[in-house]
């Protein structure tokens, strides 16, 4: 069983014995929220230089967090207003169409997928939608999800494995 569980298009992650309020909205082609200039870029596989993922990767469309066995990682503290005060790092991806770009605004998708990376759990002060993110309701409570993720690997003997395992299920 998963220390953490989400069904894709709730509005609660279950963990740490506890109930987090969540949403995960994301502007795109599929519900026309997306401005055809505001250019979304995939974010690139991490590699040693580039723990978190390189970005910008190729212009396409956000989607919502994939369904998945995954695992949480880590955290960052942040003063981005979009992502602060804290950042949840996934290791969630998923695969995204690559957008045709013309003159700043979408043209079309290309049928060429590639990996998006990036998908992380936080909050935002700024906006209630993600680029496919889980965005947790309130500043406490992504403070408390941080903590008690924290405590958690703190119990795991094995020094270098630790991660807390979080399963993204279909409604």
């Amino acid at each position: 069983m998963a220390d953490v569980t989400w069904v894709q298009d709730s509005d609660l992650l279950q963990g740490f014995g506890k109930s987090f309020k969540v949403s995960c909205k994301v502007r795109n082609e599929l519900n026309n929220l997306r401005d055809k200039d505001n250019i979304f870029y995939t974010t690139l596989a991490p590699d040693d230089d580039h723990p978190l993922g390189q970005w910008p990767g190729v212009p396409s469309q956000p989607r919502i967090f994939p369904i998945g066995n995954w695992r949480i990682t880590s955290h960052y503290k942040t003063d981005r207003t979009y992502l602060h005060p804290i950042v949840m790092i996934t290791d969630a991806h998923q695969k995204l169409e690559k957008w045709e770009v013309k003159n700043g605004l979408y043209v079309r998708g290309t049928g060429i997928f590639v990996e998006d990376y990036a998908l992380r759990i936080h909050w935002s002060k700024e906006s209630d939608f993600t680029q496919g993110c889980i965005r947790i309701d309130t500043e406490e409570e992504i403070i408390l999800f941080a903590r008690l993720w924290d405590e958690t690997v703190a119990l795991i003997s094995d020094k270098k494995d630790k991660w807390i395992s979080f399963e993204v299920v279909a409604k």
